[in-house]
């Protein structure tokens, strides 16, 4: 059975945004360029509306540009299942309470 693995927003804008200023920056955009182009093509890669919504409410060149990324991804709907997930994990002490939107929380877990 293959793998999920989600991509959130900042996976996303690292793949898909023109190399930062800052050196530590441009390292982790590389590497997570280089980990992105390792996956066997047979990896289930999704990506979720939350994220999507981020990246759209950047700037439009930007939002283009991670959307392309995003758009070969399998998109999970948002859903009070994810949000009720997310309650738990904020609850039961797995995450931080300063994690944000509760909905992208619970499609990274």
């Amino acid at each position: 059975m293959p793998c999920t693995i989600y991509l959130d927003t900042s996976t996303l804008c690292a793949l898909a945004d023109p190399p930062a200023r800052s050196a530590y920056a441009r390292t982790c955009q590389s590497l997570t360029r280089r980990w992105f182009r390792s996956l066997p093509h047979t990896l289930n890669l999704c990506t979720s509306e939350t994220a999507l919504r981020q990246i759209q409410s950047g700037p439009a060149q930007l939002a283009s540009a991670r959307l392309t990324v995003a758009e070969r991804l399998h998109i999970l709907p948002y859903s009070k299942k994810f949000y009720r997930k997310s309650k738990l994990l904020l609850l039961g002490g797995g995450l931080s309470s300063k994690c944000h939107p509760l909905a992208h929380v619970a499609h990274d877990a």
